[in-house]
């Protein structure tokens, strides 16, 4: 993200889960350079699903002191693998609905149970300087509608509008559709982003209905084994 000084700044949200998919990839997108250069500020750790959380390891690998971010619903257990990772830096414990990271960027914490004896999520907020409200989530297993409504009624904004959306959107991660989802897609337009970044668990289902929905969805390369080009995938930018 860039200041309005023109500084940037650099986070990483998640580490992933497979340690050599992780590797290969941060070698491809020079991840681990920018670690080892201290280059990235933070790692924001959003829940503690595998696939977010497990390739912790590989991102101490570069930086064992990178300030991280986690939210005060961990368990003990993962609390321990952070620790056993060989981790040396300041966990920050997002324990408040909302936790400034810097300025025009707002960490947002929900307090949801998950599958898989899961509890909590992060997402984060950034304002757009005469563009609006950004809103960016790893699953949103809170979904769609309480990440928007409690941005909407809880934080301030550029031009008191939401500018973008982005990440995973778990409306269909199993490809599977009712209908009652479609109530979700509809909901969604409300808001009139001007861009729509789709990724991981929102479903391909899902970023399909988006587009047919008309809505200003960012399209992919599909470079890297991600099987649709609605789908922002690996290597993949969206600027806002």
């Amino acid at each position: 993200m860039e200041d309005l000084d023109g500084s940037k700044h650099k986070y990483l949200l998640d580490a992933g889960w497979f340690y050599d998919w992780m590797e290969q990839s941060f070698k491809r997108e020079a991840i681990d350079q920018m670690l080892a250069a201290n280059e990235i500020e933070a790692l924001i750790l959003t829940h503690e699903h595998f696939d977010h959380f497990w390739g912790f390891p590989v991102v101490i690998k570069y930086n064992d002191r990178i300030p991280t971010y986690a939210h005060d619903g961990f368990y003990k257990e993962r609390m321990q693998y952070i620790k056993d990772s060989g981790y040396k830096g300041d966990l920050k414990i997002v324990d408040k609905e909302l936790t400034p990271i810097r300025p025009g960027m707002m960490a947002i914490k929900f307090n949801v149970p998950i599958i898989t004896r899961v509890y909590g999520e992060v997402s984060l907020a950034l304002n757009v300087k005469d563009k609006g409200l950004v809103l960016i989530s790893r699953c949103n297993h809170q979904g769609i509608l309480q990440m928007t409504s409690t941005a909407y009624e809880k934080l301030k904004y550029d031009n008191d509008r939401f500018y973008g959306i982005y990440g995973g959107l778990h409306i269909s991660p199993f490809e599977e559709w009712d209908p009652k989802y479609d109530d979700l897609v509809f909901s969604l337009g409300k808001w009139n982003f001007e861009k729509v970044g789709c990724n991981h668990c929102t479903g391909h289902l899902t970023a399909k209905k988006f587009v047919e929905a008309g809505y200003p969805v960012v399209k992919g390369t599909a470079r890297f084994r991600t099987s649709s080009p609605d789908y922002l995938g690996n290597g993949d930018t969206i600027t806002f």
